[in-house]
């Protein structure tokens, strides 16, 4: 539960936006991501996706054992994402939003989307994400 080949997957949700939306509770209750508390502390070869990191996520990154992505209402994100959380934090290169509530907004990304780009960045297993872009049915 919760893996990308070799790679856990994390989700901490803050619940701050609507439940029907949030694709990081889509993603653990399909089984793809392990929900965590607050007061997780990633360890040293987990990368937390941060969009105010200062390093951009690179190819070097690839050796990390784990991703925790952050589920926060983007209205608050600057006072989530700057709790310490250890791990390796690290923000996206400049991508547009394609999901309908942010479509085609800089930045401004899902957690899947997000987790996506990083896994296109760190050449992993794309079988992983065609079946997540299927949710019909909550």
């Amino acid at each position: 539960m919760g893996e990308l080949g070799d790679m856990d997957l994390y989700a901490l949700e803050y619940g701050q936006d609507d439940p029907t939306k949030c694709t990081a509770r889509k993603m653990v209750r399909m089984e793809m991501a392990r929900s965590v508390n607050r007061k997780f502390h990633a360890s040293d070869s987990t990368v937390v996706l941060n969009p105010y990191a200062h390093r951009t996520i690179s190819p070097d990154d690839r050796g990390v054992k784990g991703i925790l992505v952050l589920d926060c209402s983007w209205k608050q994100a600057k006072e989530v994402f700057f709790r310490k959380l250890g791990g390796k934090h690290r923000r996206l290169p400049g991508l547009l939003a394609a999901n309908p509530t942010n479509y085609s907004r800089l930045g401004i990304l899902s957690s899947l989307e997000a987790l996506a780009a990083e896994a296109e960045v760190l050449k992993l297993e794309r079988e992983f994400f065609p079946q997540l872009y299927e949710w019909e049915n909550p």
